[in-house]
């Protein structure tokens, strides 16, 4: 059955219920914002930031994302040199690998990443490079040798010992 009293003669007149009422009008007023504004405003965050990752929908040419994210650096122009020596390394990595050269560009700088993790920071270029120097002569996964790698890393093997397995497993499989 509805109330049919006026409003103000509806609201609690015992002590605790009043309390009760008058925090909960209280923290309903307070100024934070809401989930859906927070994520918002963390969306708006992110975008700030310059990717870590090229999407498929991403129309940068992949070695001018590449030379951006590798020399930190968002102020590269398509036209410059450095943009030319990350294209022949996305090329010359086709040689060995699989993967397009968007998708090597990406596990490039994850493989980075993890590497500055581990506090042991490499240039991509020089990642790339010893890894494929472990390839052997079959066209294989860069993310499988890559992920291999960081494994190896992340259980204490160095940067040189690590890379000796990996070429001693492609020889083993015959790549």
């Amino acid at each position: 059955m509805l109330d049919s009293r006026p409003w103000p003669s509806r609201l609690p007149t015992h002590p605790p219920l009043l309390l009760l009422s008058l925090v909960v009008l209280a923290v309903s007023a307070c100024d934070d914002p809401s989930p859906p504004q927070m994520a918002d405003s963390a969306k708006r965050e992110q975008s700030a930031a310059p990717a870590r990752w090229q999407e498929v929908t991403d129309k940068t040419p992949t070695a001018l994302f590449l030379a951006r994210v590798a020399e930190s650096r968002d102020d590269i122009s398509l036209s410059e040199p450095l943009v030319s020596q990350y294209e022949t390394l996305l090329t010359d990595a086709r040689a060995y690998y699989v993967e397009t050269p968007r998708m090597l560009a990406n596990r490039l700088i994850q493989g980075s990443d993890r590497l500055a993790e581990l506090n042991a920071a490499m240039p991509i270029p020089q990642l790339l490079h010893a890894i494929e120097s472990a390839a052997g002569q079959t066209r294989r996964s860069f993310t499988s040798d890559l992920h291999h790698y960081l494994n190896l890393r992340v259980a204490g093997v160095g940067h040189d010992e690590a890379i000796r397995q990996l070429a001693r497993e492609a020889r083993d499989e015959g790549f």
